[in-house]
């Protein structure tokens, strides 16, 4: 290099001083963000229930990632009770169909909530449900309070016995007639 460009160069290097002004106001930040980065780490040690000789990185991360993760595990309980219920009301709004043996019986996999809390696929599910255990359909209530008996589909089976409860009669078979006379009496009542 020649002489010319190292004087050039030094005093280029002299004229980039800052004012006094502008080192103070440079200062006066540092000290702010300096005192703002204290009170952070003081709060975060008052809630972690960190001090300063445990105060480390790993520590903080590890103590985060338990925070979060526990917070993800109490929120996806917390959802997961509140998805339920919303279920459980809807299966109990199902007219015809018994409420205990759906929600027991009923395969939550194929039923889908979504964020709104609208329920899918219940009814189809419910149907499902139905082909495979016809016991979850309700049946009809019969009005029994009425002047006509409720009709039976068993009134052969309940002929033939009355015939033998006579023929039990006639003999004075006491134990059959009591035998008989309790089958016909739940035949003609069932519902």
């Amino acid at each position: 290099m020649s002489e010319e460009t190292i004087i050039t160069t030094e005093q280029e290097a002299t004229q980039k001083t800052f004012t006094e002004d502008y080192v103070k106001a440079l200062r006066e930040e540092n000290k702010s963000h300096r005192l703002r980065g204290k009170q952070y780490l003081t709060l975060l040690q008052k809630v972690t229930g960190l001090q300063d000789e445990d105060f480390d990185e790993a520590k903080v991360m590890g103590w985060k990632n338990s925070y979060e993760s526990e917070w993800q595990k109490k929120n996806t309980e917390t959802l997961t009770k509140a998805n339920e219920r919303l279920l459980q009301a809807e299966i109990k709004s199902l007219d015809g169909y018994d409420a205990k043996l759906v929600s027991r019986l009923l395969d939550r996999s194929k039923v889908k909530i979504t964020e709104d809390g609208a329920i899918e696929g219940l009814t189809e599910a419910v149907e499902a449900l139905v082909t495979e255990f016809p016991q979850v359909k309700k049946a009809a209530v019969v009005n029994q309070t009425g002047a006509n008996p409720p009709p039976t589909e068993f009134k052969g089976e309940v002929e033939k016995l009355k015939e033998e409860y006579e023929k039990a009669v006639q003999q004075n078979n006491l134990p059959l007639q009591v035998a008989l006379k309790s089958k016909i009496y739940a035949l003609e009542h069932k519902v």
